[in-house]
């Protein structure tokens, strides 16, 4: 197996949406549906973040 450690510049964990839910005041007792424009944007981090550590296409 070879593995490739990459150093990103970019964070691609779930900050991002961590910080809209903190952001927005968000309660998970409470919940109010997340826009689909966080939903996407966290989507594609995560995609981005497979590509750069796989090589591979999502």
């Amino acid at each position: 197996m070879n593995i490739k450690l990459v150093i990103l510049g970019k964070s691609f964990d779930k900050q991002y949406l961590r910080d809209w839910l903190k952001g927005t005041g968000w309660n998970a007792e409470n919940p109010t549906p997340i826009p689909q424009s966080v939903i996407d944007t966290t989507r594609n981090k995560y995609i981005e973040a497979y590509e750069k550590i796989t090589g591979n296409k999502f």
